[in-house]
């Protein structure tokens, strides 16, 4: 592997040193398949990541957490937008770095899911450890299930979050 690129256990490493839950790393240590494993080692800098989560870490308040999730959602969607594959999608940095926001993020990410779709279940199901989502449930079943999801539990509210 050459030497400007990480595997999970690097990642998982650097969320670890910013103090930040980083539950996707569990799961990747268990399950990963062939394909992923692949895709785990894939390109990634980890300066970026680190840099990211340092970013976040030194940022005082909603509105400044606002802006920095919404540039990582920005940088996301332009970096998978031609992605057809879920894994490169879900283990892109800026979507990592949401993730390792925690629970502060469930209010942004449900407001984005509401508002403009996307793959956001992964992010959901990683911070929350629950799955609201009816076995055999379509896009939009699953994106409903979540929304009542974070609205029973207060996460966001029928207006807007």
């Amino acid at each position: 592997m050459p030497a400007d690129t990480i595997d999970v256990v690097d990642i998982a490493a650097i969320f670890h040193q910013t103090r930040r839950d980083f539950p996707f790393v569990e799961w990747a240590r268990r399950t990963p398949t062939a394909t992923e494993s692949v895709l785990i080692s894939a390109s990634w800098s980890a300066s970026v990541v680190a840099s990211q989560m340092a970013q976040y870490a030194s940022i005082p308040g909603t509105l400044q957490r606002r802006s920095q999730f919404d540039q990582w959602v920005g940088a996301w969607k332009r970096d998978t937008r031609y992605t057809s594959s879920m894994t490169r999608i879900v283990l892109h940095p800026s979507y990592q770095a949401i993730i390792g926001m925690g629970k502060e993020a469930l209010p942004l990410i449900l407001e984005e899911l509401r508002q403009h779709g996307g793959h956001w279940f992964w992010a959901l199901h990683a911070i929350t450890q629950e799955d609201p989502v009816p076995e055999g449930a379509n896009y939009e079943m699953a994106a409903q299930a979540w929304l009542a999801w974070g609205l029973a539990r207060r996460y966001m509210d029928e207006l807007g979050t």
